[in-house]
């Protein structure tokens, strides 16, 4: 029988300050002392132990892993021993793919980037570093509400090569107000000349229970709301941009120069099985989405149970549907609807296809870059006439 690819992802919560517009759960920890540090990812360990026991329970013998990512918070903030702990862990738990090339990720910003760690990740079997720029003008990161050393986003790159990795990526972010389009393709450009091979680039979210909408809400410090009207110009603008740089658009904000699309990613929009360990973390195994505690509290303590939520099949697909901009199959894609919701759908990809928002050949279909702008509407549009029957 064919092993399923599947992919593991670990949360590290601690950043060094909380970003004003990121509402993942995560903890700021610029003034923790390092002995502290070490003292908490001794227990975090543990709690990581005791996670990957109750997600067995989902994991099925026919998985293999293929894929591990760190993120958080910010994993380049941990010990490098942590790293290669939880990796050594995985190791003995999991089985990994052998046909496959693995793909190992930490995520990782400037500041918080050193040769020692670099190097220690790559002997402990990281092959991919995902740095967050967001952007190289003081001002806009300012805004942002992070933290920003010119020494550290200078040098980021080089070091990362020095090390020896072959495979980086930068993270950008565009329609910030007041932000210019000559801005963003300065940081592309720059990002693009220091040798990335994958940029991962998102318009700006007022997301709910963060600073930045707070702010904004108020009107403090002179914060805008957001132009829909400057994040659509600007998000075709960097598709643009980026294909004429050699960067295949292979997902509505990630884009890869040949053969390095991100692995991890992939099996997110292809509905593909995924552990997630760690605070806060979600996984989605043998069709159950399971999500662990949202506090660090609570899952540090040695009793927590994860739990299977309630979810809609229906959105989840749809959310990898209409995410890629690649062929896709309609039976691979509608394989989870029942007999009567793969009719609707096939009927309202007909519909898409006369309105020129799909291409369709056969059981095939692609959806086009101009869908991708508006695809929170489709999918919503879709799900509502799906979920109806």
């Amino acid at each position: 029988m064919t092993k399923q690819l599947c992919g593991i992802y670990i949360h590290y919560p601690y950043c060094d300050v909380k970003c004003a517009y990121c509402d993942f759960y995560s903890l700021a920890g610029r003034n923790s002392s390092k002995a502290s540090l070490d003292k908490f990812e001794i227990k975090y360990l543990e709690a990581l132990k005791r996670d990957i026991q109750h997600k067995l329970k989902y994991f099925n013998n026919n998985y293999k892993v293929t894929s591990v990512f760190f993120g958080g918070g910010t994993p380049s903030k941990a010990n490098a021993s942590f790293i290669h702990n939880v990796l050594n862990l995985l190791r003995q738990e999991f089985s990994f793919s052998k046909k496959v090339t693995n793909e190992i990720t930490i995520e990782a910003n400037p500041e918080s980037i050193t040769e020692e760690k670099l190097l220690l990740w790559k002997k402990g079997g990281v092959n991919r570093v995902s740095v967050g720029i967001q952007s190289t003008s003081k001002e806009l990161l300012h805004y942002l509400g992070r933290l920003y050393s010119r020494k550290s986003y200078e040098t980021v790159f080089e070091k990362i090569k020095q090390a020896g990795f072959k495979n980086y990526s930068a993270d950008l972010i565009y329609g910030i107000p007041g932000q210019k389009w000559l801005q963003v393709k300065k940081d592309i450009d720059w990002v693009v000349d220091q040798g990335v091979s994958h940029i991962s680039a998102y318009a700006l979210t007022l997301e709910d229970n963060t600073a930045l909408k707070v702010l904004t809400e108020k009107k403090i410090n002179g914060k805008k709301n957001l132009s829909s009207a400057r994040q659509v110009f600007h998000q075709q603008q960097v598709a643009s941009h980026l294909s004429q740089k050699g960067f295949l658009q292979y997902e509505i904000s990630n884009y890869a120069k040949s053969n390095m699309q991100s692995l991890h990613n992939r099996l997110y929009w292809k509905h593909r099985p995924y552990i997630g360990l760690g605070v806060a973390a979600h996984s989605f195994l043998m069709g159950k989405r399971i999500s662990s505690p949202k506090s660090l509290s609570s899952y540090m303590q040695e009793g927590f149970t994860p739990q299977v939520e309630k979810q809609s099949i229906v959105e989840d697909v749809l959310l990898g549907i209409f995410r890629l901009t690649q062929w896709q199959s309609i039976n691979s894609s509608v394989k989870s609807f029942s007999s009567q919701q793969r009719i609707i759908f096939e009927k309202e990809l007909r519909q898409m296809y006369k309105k020129n928002l799909v291409m369709v050949k056969g059981k095939f279909f692609k959806i086009l870059p101009s869908t991708l702008l508006f695809a929170d509407t489709h999918i919503l549009n879709l799900s509502l006439k799906l979920e109806g029957n």
